[in-house]
């Protein structure tokens, strides 16, 4: 075998090399070896084509098998060591015995970077790679003014913000990717003195928020808690309150239907009011509005109700460019807070009162929102069995939530529709309409599960 690679005369890495001399001296083809790897990794029916067209870009060097790393040790009979020599799993040297030079660590960045893109399914084909590369040099040309690549992905941000309320979150997160991922390639050099450092952190922040918003709407509240903590610490850096303050409130409001700990979303809530003391903007009334449903949540109906009026301040005093958007993540319509009116007298199974409500917020939601308007009706259907209306609120839930496309079936979607069954007694869940409903859940469920597995 050593004399087989050591014919080999290519610039691929020598990992590269050995996993195709590995896989030729045992007689496999691509599709064979995809096979071989599903099996190692105990995964029946996985897509064969799509893993040889992976193995085709590993054996050229062009991507690192970091998640099958393990797996090819397994279905080769061989050590991690023997199979991939010094390289660790993000399939680099070690920097402390071996160091990249700076121009080759950029390489390699770059290619982990595509590497990570090939993962969603984001093929980015050697001619997009070249005609990115002479993009790159004519701009380096002509852009003399870097603020012309700010206002630029400044207008991207905005573009996120319109697409974030209609676009399923599967499809939302690779176009978020792309962009990420292209920054990143911008701004990698970018010094921290540099006067528009700020603004690139802040345009990062943002990107960095709605990926955190877009993998908590998946369910992936692990993922979703780094990226909060990126977009929160890029605001930081940015030094923009604003900014600070509209990641601090979107975080906040994720936590709630993440189920996280209400007591310590009112404490995340108090620190941002604190930051945000003379600073009347969107988030500031996204961080009052989560400190408002947080308190419900943990039984403080008084203090939700005096919250819910500081929130109606907020509301009169912002601008009216940011009241009248009504089709952004960034605006705040009165939609927004009729919104947390709903939520607070559902959870308090005050019907009258999150009906009218509702209907407020029901007459302004755009076309284009697949979800908030789904939200309101089971904040509705969660006022009825909070009030003891089994009947209502569970025929109003199973009707609302069976007719939501899949796609569209978000964490925070999912979640309301779940709190419909809280207030039921153990006893009242035998009823068959009540079993009925939770067998839609688990089967929603289950589906959502295969769907981020794939």
């Amino acid at each position: 075998m050593e004399e087989l690679i050591a014919d080999v005369t290519d610039d691929r890495a020598a990992w590269a090399i050995r996993l195709q001399a590995e896989r030729e001296v045992r007689g496999w083809s691509k599709y064979e070896m995809a096979r071989r790897l599903f099996m190692a990794a105990g995964i029946s029916g996985g897509n064969i084509k799509s893993l040889n067209r992976q193995i085709r870009q590993w054996e050229q060097g062009i991507h690192f098998p970091r998640d099958w790393r393990t797996t090819y040790t397994v279905a080769f009979g061989m050590e991690e060591d023997e199979l991939f020599g010094n390289v660790d799993r993000s399939g680099r040297r070690p920097t402390t015995l071996d160091p990249l030079p700076h121009g080759e660590e950029e390489d390699v960045e770059r290619r982990e970077l595509l590497e990570s893109l090939a993962a969603l399914g984001i093929g980015i084909s050697p001619v997009g790679q070249a005609l990115e590369s002479i993009r790159s040099g004519i701009a380096r040309t002509f852009e003399s003014d870097e603020r012309q690549q700010i206002a630029h992905w400044e207008e991207t941000a905005v573009e996120h913000g319109y697409a974030y309320m209609a676009a399923p979150p599967e499809r939302f997160v690779t176009d978020l990717a792309v962009d990420l991922v292209t920054l990143r390639l911008i701004t990698k050099d970018i010094d921290r003195d540099s006067p528009v450092y700020k603004e690139w952190c802040r345009i990062g922040s943002v990107l960095a928020g709605l990926m955190g918003k877009t993998l908590s709407n998946l369910g992936q509240t692990r993922e979703a808690r780094h990226w909060w903590q990126t977009a929160q610490a890029a605001s930081d850096s940015s030094t923009d309150v604003e900014t600070r303050l509209w990641v601090r409130g979107e975080r906040l409001i994720h936590g709630l239907y993440e189920r996280r700990s209400p007591h310590l979303l009112i404490r995340h809530a108090n620190d941002a009011m604190e930051l945000g003391q003379g600073h009347t903007c969107a988030g500031l009334a996204h961080v009052s509005t989560g400190r408002a449903q947080a308190l419900v949540l943990a039984g403080m109906n008084e203090a939700a109700e005096r919250e819910l009026s500081r929130c109606e301040q907020i509301f009169s005093d912002l601008p009216g460019q940011v009241t009248t958007e009504t089709n952004s993540v960034f605006g705040w319509a009165v939609s927004r807070l009729a919104y947390t009116q709903t939520w607070v007298s559902a959870c308090g199974g005050d019907i009258a009162k999150a009906d009218t409500n509702a209907r407020r917020a029901l007459q302004i939601y755009p076309a284009s929102d697949n979800r908030t308007p789904v939200q309101v009706k089971l904040m509705r259907a969660l006022a009825c069995t909070q009030a003891g209306d089994i009947t209502a609120g569970i025929s109003e839930a199973q009707a609302i939530y069976e007719v939501v496309p899949a796609e569209h079936r978000t964490t925070m979607v999912t979640d309301l529709a779940r709190r419909v069954l809280s207030p039921i007694s153990l006893e009242a869940r035998r009823r068959s309409d009540v079993m009925a409903y939770e067998e839609l859940l688990a089967t929603s469920a289950q589906s959502s599960q295969k769907a981020i597995k794939s």
